[in-house]
């Protein structure tokens, strides 16, 4: 059973506001969390994941895998690096269909072009 934390979680740095904001979906705390990775790591080095106090590419990897298999989507390592505001929309990117990623990709070319061009030819 979760409790409620009586310190506030101030982490504004990507992966661990990302591991933090993923563990408060799936409702978890800390030990829950650590119990579902394969196999098993330690609360503490959740908390400190989350603190961004150290951590290695194995250990996200765990977490990304399990934090995935809670929340019933694919969840990778280089998703928990994103900046938090990317992340959030990315979760909702990747739900669409693919005709609707296929849309927003070439729109988000486009635009790149366009920006591109318009700095070559401004100077």
């Amino acid at each position: 059973m979760k409790r409620q934390s009586v310190y506030p979680y101030t982490i504004t740095e990507p992966p661990g506001v990302n591991v933090h904001a993923l563990r408060e979906e799936a409702d978890l705390s800390l030990r829950e969390l650590a119990d579902r990775c394969v196999p098993p790591l330690s609360h503490t080095a959740i908390k400190r994941i989350e603190h961004n106090q150290g951590y290695t590419q194995d250990t996200l990897e765990r977490l990304a895998v399990a934090l995935g298999k809670l929340l019933h989507r694919k969840i990778t390592v280089a998703d928990l690096f994103y900046p938090p505001e990317v992340a959030g929309w990315l979760n909702e990117y990747k739900a669409l269909t693919p005709e609707a990623r296929a849309r927003i990709d070439e729109m988000v070319h486009d635009t790149h072009a366009a920006y591109i061009y318009r700095k070559r030819t401004a100077g």
